[in-house]
């Protein structure tokens, strides 16, 4: 598949995820297991992004970290707020098996979980666009 086309099918399947993590953030009784496990799948799929873009691949893993590492061997700085939805990995797939940790173990705020989502987009975005235009990044 085109680069260029590979990018826009992550950015869309992204989509699809943050679409179900905002339905499921508007009910009360939705689990944190899932909501978290849809804004894993977004951030992971935006980095993706951000890989392909940058013209480099990248492997079969839920591993946001070490996504956003190869985001950096491309030569692309990452914001260090960023770097937080490397916490979303457990959500890929130990979340979604087992259960969360024990109060205290880890603090799950969703609302900010969605706006790192939110903002992560933002950036993956404006570094395509800088890509297209062959405007320097990082």
């Amino acid at each position: 598949m085109p680069r260029g086309k590979h990018v826009m099918l992550l950015l869309t399947k992204a989509a699809e995820d943050e679409q179900v993590l905002d339905i499921l953030m508007q009910h009360e009784t939705a689990s944190v297991a899932s909501i978290g496990f849809h804004a894993q799948q977004a951030a992971e799929k935006l980095v993706k992004a951000a890989i392909k873009a940058a013209g480099a691949e990248y492997p079969l893993t839920h591993n946001v970290r070490a996504l956003l590492e190869l985001v950096e061997a491309a030569g692309i700085a990452v914001p260090e707020e960023f770097w937080d939805p490397g916490r979303l990995t457990p959500f890929a797939a130990q979340f979604r098996c087992d259960a969360l940790p024990d109060e205290g173990g880890m603090d799950i705020d969703v609302k900010r979980m969605r706006g790192v989502v939110r903002d992560l987009r933002t950036w993956v975005e404006a570094l395509i666009a800088s890509k297209d235009s062959g405007e320097p990044t990082g």
